[in-house]
């Protein structure tokens, strides 16, 4: 399913959708990682687009990212895991890593 609906709002995106965190300022969209690579957007709560995952980490390996989750501390951050067994704990207002943890 490529759409999301938050109350009467409907976002279409380019590929089937897994997951979506709904913060302040908008929406963390985790796309099915077998659709494309850095499958991580951010949307503003009108639905434009903000950033891709990789305009943060800058990653020149392609990787996909299997899930995310939204951080209880620090506020306004978000925890990503790659594909490649990486955790990110990213601020999605200043578009930066906070933290890198390597999990396998």
């Amino acid at each position: 399913m490529n759409t999301f609906t938050d109350g009467e709002k409907v976002l279409t995106f380019s590929y089937d959708v897994d997951e979506v965190i709904k913060h302040d300022k908008g929406y963390i969209v985790l796309y099915d990682y077998m659709q494309c690579d850095f499958n991580v957007d951010a949307y503003d709560l009108d639905g434009n687009r903000l950033w891709n995952i990789n305009d943060i980490l800058k990653i020149k390996i392609k990787d996909a990212f299997v899930e995310v989750r939204k951080a209880k501390e620090p506020k306004n951050c978000i925890y990503v895991w790659s594909y490649m067994g990486i955790r990110y704990c990213i601020d999605v207002e200043n578009q930066k890593v906070i933290e890198t943890l390597i999990t396998k």
